[in-house]
Order: structure tokens, then C-alpha cells, then sequence
């Protein structure tokens, strides 16, 4: 089986000849290419590591993690990568507890492609890896509190065809694996294979119709259910400025399972977002609702979320921001109920040519439930030195 460090491997050499395709493209210019190279240095208090109920366990994680991001683009192509690899040292205040068991090298590697080979067929792929403990990372409604080391890899190209004024028709697939580092009792690793087909109709330049469906087989290993899931969402688009836009789609989903135990489930499904950014401002808010993907020990559930991020920079060097989000989970099969906050806040003050910026964050999070032994909260402080510089501008001033 693959290991994460032959797969890292087949990624860059992926990378390397995209790059190379890129660069080889006639008539390449230096304004074309952004290369960000950055380091982030960080410190986090966390008062209760494990997410337990009770016997909370404190950690002090210490964390560098460098990182480079490259932008290039001609009249027809578009690529875009983001890596980064981290090391993190853990802390505990309690002698019983090993710490240092918890240490490891974390990756996150991002990668989006666009090629047009004529006027209305454009080819892209986008690559997402990351080896973490962070179970939130797993699924985008995730409950899972475990620390266990992972790594998932998502594969998804496409095709899109531009009926020109009229709309596009989109052919896209989803490739996904997920693979547990000595993994807990329920704990299994799994594989996900989804077809996506998006019809795009444009009333104007501003308002658009989306008929997106999706089918998708996952699947585990460790005795855990497989399950097939069909989606179909009718979304509408609308850009009220140059700054401002939102979406809302709503839809139905059917998702059978193979295992007798688990009832089969039929929903309807919606979302809604808004997004907005300026030079100094950003905006996003979201509310959703839908079923979870992937989970351990065949916990699903359906999920009301709403999220939000806002964020400004005062006096040209001060960066405020602020979110959090508000889930709740209805579990299949279980009486079992949780509701989920989390808020989180902070400052950064940019200086040197905001070349770096020096920030604190606070983020709580607090999980109720019907169940005993759901339960916790959780306090985290991140104290951080981000340095960002473009390498692009330094050549063009010589």
C-alpha cells in the first residue's frame, strides 16, 4: 500500500511537470509568476487537548512550519500550489502524561490547474494532501475528538464546455482517500469515489442557475458500513457589486447503506452563502444543512451549520477578525442529539513593509449533548509570527 511519503513524492514530481508545462507555454513573461515563500512561528495553550468530558489534559504546542506559495498564468493556463510542512512539539503540564508520543511532522500540500485548449474547453484539476491531528480536517461537519494521526489525499478533475452567453456544462470527478496512523477501535480507513455533472444557465452577467448533481460510493474498511449517495441541488447565483455576491441552492438527497443496521436516508438539503471582500474588509457567511460524510464507529447524523468569518485592517498595519460557527447534529439510528459552538477572535499587527505580522488569537468551542460523556469545552490561545515575502517583487525592482 502506498505510504504518505512515496504518495508526497508522486505529487511533487506531478507538480514539477505541470510547473514545467506552465513555463513552456510560448510567450511567458515575469509578471505571469508569483512565488511566496513564508514561515510561520507558533505557540498555542490549549486547556483541553483530548476534548473530554472530564480529567481535561493541557497542552503547550510549539509549532514551525515553512511554506511556499507559486502562482502562474498565461492567456490560456492557470496554476496554482500551496505547500507547506510543519513540525509540532507538545507539552503537558501533567508529569502522567507523555507529551513528546505526540509530536509529528504534519504536511498540507494545495494544487489547482487550468488549461484552456480552445475558446470554450477549459480542463482543470485540483489536489488537496494533508497529514494532521486535527479531526475537524476530516469532514466539514466533523464531531470526531480523537488525536489520531491521518492523512487524506483528494484528487478532482473536470472538464468544462462554455455554451458562450448561454451557460457551461460541467463534467467533474472526486477521487478521495483517507488512512489512519494507528488508528482507535472504529477508527477505518476509506475511499470515496463521486461524478459530479453541473448545467449552468445565465439569466444575465449577473444572475445564474445551477442544476448540479452528484453521485458518490464511499467506502471503509475495519467493518464499518459502505454507503451509495445521490444528490441533486438547484443553486442560484447573483452578484449584487464588484465586492459583494451570494448563493442559495436547495435540493435532495438519497443515501443507502450496506449494513442492515443503519436506515436508509432521504432529505432535503439547502445552503446559502455570502461572500464579500474589498482591499481592507472580508466577509463570509454560510448556513447549511445536510448530511455528514464521513465519520467513525457508523456515527452519522444530519447537521444544521451557520459560519462566519469577518475581518478588517485598521490604520493600514492592524488586522481584526473574528468568527465562529453554530452546529447542530441529529444522529441516525440514536437519540443522540449535540449542539456545537464556537467562537474564536484576534489581532495581528503587520510591520516591516507587512513583510511580517505578529498576532494573538483566542478560540473557544463547546459541545452539549443528550449523551453522557459527549460533552466538552475547550479554550485554545495562539500566540504567532507569520513571515510572508514576494519574491516577484524583489526581481521586478532590479
Amino acid at each position: 500500500m502506498l505510504n504518505p511519503q512515496k504518495l508526497l513524492s508522486r505529487l511533487c514530481v506531478a507538480v514539477s511537470i505541470l510547473c514545467l508545462g506552465i513555463i513552456l507555454i510560448p510567450r511567458p513573461t515575469l509578471a505571469d509568476v508569483k512565488v511566496k515563500p513564508r514561515i510561520i512561528l507558533e505557540e498555542e495553550y490549549n486547556d483541553n487537548w483530548y476534548r473530554a468530558e472530564r480529567n481535561k489534559t493541557t497542552f503547550w504546542v510549539t509549532s514551525v512550519s515553512p511554506g511556499i506559495n507559486v502562482e502562474a498564468f498565461t492567456e490560456r493556463s492557470f496554476l496554482s500550489l500551496d505547500y507547506g510542512f510543519g513540525y509540532y512539539w507538545h507539552n503537558s503540564q501533567r508529569s502522567s502524561v507523555n507529551g513528546s508520543g505526540q509530536n509529528y511532522l504534519g504536511h498540507n500540500l494545495g494544487l489547482s490547474a487550468a488549461h484552456r485548449p480552445t475558446s470554450r474547453l477549459t480542463l482543470g484539476l485540483t489536489e488537496e494532501f494533508f497529514l494532521t491531528r486535527e479531526p475537524a480536517s476530516s469532514d466539514q461537519f466533523s464531531d470526531i475528538v480523537s488525536r489520531k494521526k491521518y492523512w487524506r489525499n483528494r484528487v478532482s478533475p473536470s472538464i468544462k464546455y462554455d455554451l458562450a452567453e448561454k451557460g457551461a456544462i460541467t463534467l467533474g470527478y472526486r477521487n478521495e482517500r483517507l488512512k489512519w496512523k494507528n488508528p482507535d477501535p472504529g477508527q477505518g480507513d476509506s475511499w470515496e469515489n463521486r461524478g459530479i455533472v453541473t448545467l449552468t444557465y445565465n439569466l444575465n452577467s449577473t444572475n445564474h442557475l445551477d442544476l448540479e448533481q452528484q453521485y458518490w460510493r464511499r467506502s471503509y474498511d475495519a467493518g464499518l458500513s459502505d454507503y451509495d449517495a445521490y444528490q441533486a441541488k438547484l443553486v442560484f447565483r447573483h452578484e449584487f457589486n464588484t465586492y459583494l455576491s451570494g448563493e442559495a441552492g436547495a435540493g435532495y438527497q438519497r443515501r443507502t447503506f450496506d449494513e442492515s443496521g443503519l436506515s436508509n436516508q432521504d432529505s432535503f438539503v439547502f445552503h446559502t452563502t455570502l461572500t464579500g471582500a474589498t482591499d481592507r474588509s472580508k466577509l463570509d457567511v454560510s448556513f447549511e444543512r445536510n448530511f455528514v460524510d464521513f465519520t467513525t464507529e457508523d456515527q452519522y447524523f444530519e447537521a444544521y451549520r451557520f459560519d462566519l468569518y469577518a475581518e478588517h485592517i485598521f490604520l493600514e498595519k492592524i488586522r481584526a477578525y473574528l468568527g465562529g460557527y453554530y452546529q447542530n447534529s441529529d444522529y441516525i439510528g440514536s437519540p443522540r442529539k449535540d449542539d456545537t459552538y464556537n467562537g474564536f477572535g484576534g489581532l495581528g499587527y503587520r510591520f516591516l513593509r507587512d513583510i511580517f505580522e505578529l498576532s494573538v488569537e483566542y478560540n473557544y468551542t463547546e459541545r452539549g449533548s443528550n449523551e453522557r460523556g459527549r460533552r466538552y469545552k475547550e479554550n485554545r490561545v495562539f500566540f504567532r509570527l507569520t513571515t510572508v515575502y514576494d519574491i516577484t517583487e524583489f526581481f521586478t525592482r532590479q
